[in-house]
């Protein structure tokens, strides 16, 4: 494919070409200090109007963790299928968690602010009850091991169809040559 061959020939010119990324990332691909920067609309399963209000929510403040994402997120038409494509293809690895905890806890997350946000709709709609609003609470995801740098490229592979964070015969380059 096109992108394919242009992304060679800025691995040619020493280019660096960067995952897509929450936080650094526009709709479609940009030039950044470090390189060229991966569109969010590259991403599988990810509408114009998901990129759309990533970028705007976005605006206001970065984004710092995925429990800060999804809070933030809710409500704004992103399904949990979007949510783990943009954990596949590497859009979150700039929070604390690694690509595993953020799927595994991805339900839980979910879940939990939905939670909080219908227990605060209920809050109000309860007049004896005192009208503060509970702010939903940040948990910890459960640690568990990244993913090997195998799995992580075929994840990136599925979501934005091609290797980003190396290629799988790199380490039988030696070899090769």
């Amino acid at each position: 494919s096109k992108i394919i061959e242009y992304i060679n020939e800025c691995h040619r010119l020493s280019i660096k070409v960067l995952p897509p990324d929450v936080n650094e990332s526009e709709e479609r691909f940009a030039v950044c200090q470090e390189g060229i920067r991966f569109g969010l609309l590259a991403i599988k399963n990810l509408g114009k109007a998901v990129v759309q209000n990533i970028l705007r929510i976005r605006k206001e403040e970065k984004f710092t963790s995925f429990y800060d994402f999804c809070e933030r997120m809710y409500g704004e038409d992103i399904n949990k299928r979007a949510v783990e494509s943009l954990i596949s293809s590497g859009a979150l690895d700039s929070f604390p968690s690694n690509r595993r905890q953020m799927l595994q806890s991805v339900d839980m997350v979910i879940g939990s602010i939905e939670e909080e946000h219908r227990k605060n709709v209920e809050g109000q709609l309860n007049l004896f009850e005192s009208p503060e609003i509970q702010q939903p609470q940040e948990q910890k995801l459960p640690y568990v091991e990244e993913f090997s740098l195998k799995e992580r490229l075929m994840m990136e592979k599925d979501t934005i169809g091609i290797y980003l964070s190396g290629h799988p015969v790199e380490s039988y380059k030696r070899l090769i040559e």
